[in-house]
């Protein structure tokens, strides 16, 4: 691997607007009007989109025994899945660290004009995210497995995986230096990320949409817990961000009471951001209760064969054959 992967790169930590208010990489492949708007797809070839939308690696983590261990993990996990943690561009676009590293590990059909050269490579030295890197050189390279070991030492206390991910934030994609909270996540979530054996792709689902929403949850009242309004805040906007994944999955007329129920909950957390502000002790309490309704949940199953978490509605979107993960 190419030693500029192991020069530090860079995060963010802002909120944002509403569901679908980031804007999209003008560079990033085009979507006909017929097809689905899936934000994700923008960087994806037209040849990869159905089964990268479709599936992802599998995530293994190595088990926490501390309890500020999991919490820490949480709220890395989060982060490492939502676009504003990066700032400027990438954040417009809605490109996060999974976007390149789906759980963790490779997105070997990442593909954006500009950025990358082969599907799986990116430019980490490319003006197109921020110029602090601009070599003038395109030279993109093969994205790395981060459940693999690297050139990058973990070794809790030499300080030069933390050094690498602020260097990320920072430099590569331009964005704010996170939280420390924030930070000891990243940290934390990358020395607990480990290869899959059997290496087999998951499935994305309602059912993975929700878990990580509430994982979201989780990791804003662990924060929380340590009165740190801040990356309770960043907690929410990644929950946010799954939120309107959700919504963007079910398109079209016939489910639009369905947008409309996740819209509504998006509201609800968004209005939950606002009151860490003016109330965190309120915030705190009404954080502790919130949950996706459950009559929601139950009709947004229901419809969920209807939808573009369905392989083969996904496909006949795309116009493509359906492929299993």
């Amino acid at each position: 691997m190419d030693s500029r992967w192991s020069r530090p790169r860079k995060l963010i930590g802002r909120v944002f607007g509403s569901i679908g208010a980031v804007a999209l990489i003008a560079a990033a492949a085009p979507l006909s009007e017929a097809q689905p708007s899936l934000r994700a797809a923008q960087w994806l070839l037209p040849a990869d989109r159905v089964s990268a939308l479709g599936s992802r690696p599998r995530e293994c983590l190595a088990p926490s025994a501390l309890v500020d261990d999991a919490d820490a993990v949480a709220i890395g996990r989060v982060a490492f899945r939502t676009p504003v943690l990066l700032g400027g561009q990438a954040a417009r676009g809605g490109i996060s660290c999974a976007s390149c590293h789906s759980n963790g590990r490779r997105n070997a059909a990442f593909f954006l004009a500009g950025l990358s050269g082969a599907p799986g490579t990116a430019d980490v030295t490319s003006a197109m995210m921020s110029t602090r890197r601009d070599n003038g050189v395109f030279d993109p390279l093969p994205i790395p497995d981060l459940a693999a070991p690297g050139r990058i030492s973990r070794a809790p206390g030499d300080g030069a995986l933390e050094a690498f991910v602020r260097s990320v934030i920072i430099d590569e994609f331009d964005g704010s230096p996170p939280t420390s909270a924030t930070m000891a996540g990243l940290v934390s979530y990358l020395r607990h990320l480990r290869p899959c054996a059997p290496e087999k792709r998951e499935a994305i689902t309602l059912a993975t949409a929700t878990a990580d929403i509430e994982s979201a949850i989780g990791a804003a009242r662990a924060a929380l817990r340590r009165d740190d309004q801040e990356t309770a805040r960043l907690m929410l906007a990644g929950a946010r961000w799954t939120l309107g994944e959700m919504d963007e999955r079910y398109p079209g007329e016939e489910l639009a009471r369905h947008r409309a129920a996740i819209r509504m909950a998006d509201r609800s957390l968004a209005a939950l951001q606002q009151q860490l502000d003016r109330d965190p002790v309120a915030a705190a309490r009404a954080l502790g209760a919130w949950r996706l309704k459950p009559a929601t949940l139950a009709a947004l199953r229901r419809a969920e064969p209807d939808s573009l978490y369905a392989a083969g509605v996904m496909a006949a979107a795309f116009g493509v054959a359906a492929v299993r993960p």
